[in-house]
């Protein structure tokens, strides 16, 4: 024999069981709603944690980048003033590492200021 137990029918039977369903079902309310809220707040933080990262990550590639750039026109100021010293100044291969190092620093510069227009 099996006894299955309807709260709702003990409730109906007795004013003190009601009074104490109502009860534990406000208190339910109240906990979902405190949980549904804080699963929301979670859930924001989720999105803004994700939205600094992908900036951090993006912060980051763009330092890289800049730091190739001036990398790349340190080097190119580099064989300029060895082709200077060893060349002259009157010769064309002092020349082109002047242009290559002119250029550099002008990829270097848009890179850095990019709302900046050339000269």
């Amino acid at each position: 024999m099996s006894y299955e137990l309807d709260i709702d029918d003990v409730a109906a039977n007795s004013p003190l069981a009601q009074k104490e369903l109502a009860q534990l079902r406000a208190d339910l309310e109240i906990k979902q709603s405190l949980l549904d809220e804080s699963i929301r707040k979670g859930l924001q933080l989720c999105e803004q944690n994700g939205t600094l990262l992908m900036e951090a990550h993006t912060r980051d590639a763009e330092i890289a980048e800049a730091r190739r750039r001036l990398e790349e026109l340190e080097n190119a100021e580099y064989i300029y003033r060895s082709d200077h010293d060893v060349l002259g100044d009157g010769d064309i291969r002092t020349g082109h590492s002047w242009d290559h190092m002119r250029h550099s620093g002008d990829r270097a510069r848009a890179f850095l200021h990019p709302e900046e227009p050339k000269p």
